[in-house]
């Protein structure tokens, strides 16, 4: 399963979408929101995930 993440591998996304997907999951990693919602739209991956809300 592929996951595309804002960020890159060790960031907040990327732990959080091993910890929701496990480990096996393959990380797309993203430089923008946009970049994710594309990679999911245009089936690059296939799901993605992004922080709703910052602290």
């Amino acid at each position: 399963m592929k996951i595309a993440i804002q960020g890159i591998s060790g960031s907040y996304h990327d732990q959080v979408a091993k910890n929701y997907f496990g480990n096996e999951c393959t990380i797309i990693d993203c430089m923008t929101f946009d970049d994710v919602v594309i990679s999911v739209k245009d089936g690059i991956s296939d799901f993605g995930v992004m922080a709703i809300e910052n602290s």
